[in-house]
């Protein structure tokens, strides 16, 4: 499922591993999440130009790039921001047209950049998603907006869960975190790093490692598919090819419980994992009968090849280790980005975002929990 992908990118982006994604698009670098990301970081800095135009006809409100251009002459000409451009309309005569259009803009900007700082992030969210009309051009599209929908969903599930780990959740903190992101997309792709992919974009290739998370009953078999058996032949066939990706170890991962397009799931692992002959498998957190939860429906998948070897661990979240205390100023060693100085050390909820030069890839900003720096 492509949505799943968001956390784990967020994953990545604090333990500053480096990932490359094959057969789709990095859950970041999806338009609407970058549109959503956008409307958020310019309710906190409306002199944000480059956000600002991407959102001012992201739903269409009949601003085209003729009007932003003029606009955006106009701020340069006086030396403001094309915020207060927008918000003096009136004033001027090449903007005489537009005047009814922007004046309802910037009034929603208003209203929900005020309600930033009465309200929570996740209704902030909630509410921007009404308010700009955004949520209403995914619904009307259609399936053909389906995934972007989920997408949607699935990022409010990042937002809520934000909130619960933060000791004060801010938009600045959030952005903060989001931002992590983008650092590691920058990292060099040349680098030894973790490949991302669907299934079906696996076929033919092997690894010595597979990791497949999300290996449960409604996410894989999904829901629909449970309930018809040609559907539960291509799932299971479609199991089989992930499996055998693996030519060294497979960890099979599974949540207790999943936030998933804004509500909690509980999911049991997947039918697919009591399908796989005991001999093979290292279950060492948990007891077999975990893995038997679910019996088989239909024919059984074939065996996985001789040899192979299947390693199911329960997907918990991480322990927060507590983190040495860093300066700025202190020499630290990352395991992936080498020696580096500490810039700047920010308290966020129960973890510590710190600010590194490092000396081969320039400054990056990573949470202390995941980072796991060394001091020299």
């Amino acid at each position: 499922m492509n949505a799943q992908s968001g956390n784990i990118e967020r994953a990545f982006a604090k333990g500053g591993i480096p990932y490359r994604m094959l057969g789709g698009v990095r859950f970041t670098d999806r338009k609407e999440i970058r549109d959503i990301v956008a409307y958020l970081q310019f309710f906190n800095n409306h002199n944000d130009k480059e956000r600002l135009k991407r959102i001012i006809n992201e739903p269409k409100r009949k601003i085209g790039p003729k009007a932003v251009e003029t606009i955006e002459g106009l701020a340069q000409a006086d030396g403001i921001s094309m915020y207060e451009v927008m918000a003096h309309a009136n004033q001027y005569p090449e903007l005489t047209n537009y005047v009814g259009r922007l004046g309802d803009f910037i009034s929603m900007v208003d209203d929900l950049t005020a309600l930033a700082d009465t309200v929570s992030l996740s209704e902030l969210v909630e509410q921007t998603l009404d308010r700009t009309g955004y949520r209403q051009m995914l619904i009307d599209g259609g399936e053909e907006e389906a995934e972007r929908l989920e997408n949607i969903d699935e990022f409010r599930s990042g937002v809520l869960e934000y909130e619960q780990s933060a000791e004060e959740p801010t938009l600045v903190g959030f952005l903060e975190e989001t931002a992590l992101v983008a650092d590691v997309d920058r990292y060099d792709e040349t680098a030894d790093a973790v490949v991302m992919m669907t299934i079906h974009s696996a076929k033919g290739l092997e690894f010595p490692v597979v990791f497949l998370p999300g290996m449960e009953e409604g996410l894989f078999p999904t829901v629909q598919s449970a309930m018809e058996p040609e559907e539960l032949e291509e799932e299971r066939r479609l199991a089989y090819v992930a499996i055998t990706r693996a030519k060294e170890k497979l960890y099979i991962l599974h949540t207790r419980e999943r936030l998933l397009f804004g509500s909690t799931r509980y999911n049991p692992i997947t039918r697919f994992a009591s399908e796989i002959p005991e001999a093979i498998i290292d279950s060492e957190t948990f007891g077999r009968a975990a893995v038997r939860q679910q019996k088989p429906l239909g024919q059984p998948a074939p065996a996985p090849r001789a040899g192979d070897m299947l390693t199911i661990r329960q997907n918990v979240r991480p322990k927060a280790d507590r983190a040495p205390a860093f300066l700025p100023g202190d020499t630290v060693l990352h395991m992936t980005f080498g020696e580096g100085t500490i810039l700047s050390v920010t308290p966020m909820g129960a973890d510590t975002l710190y600010e590194v030069m490092f000396e081969k890839v320039g400054t990056k900003r990573l949470m202390a929990t995941y980072a796991r720096l060394k001091k020299i």
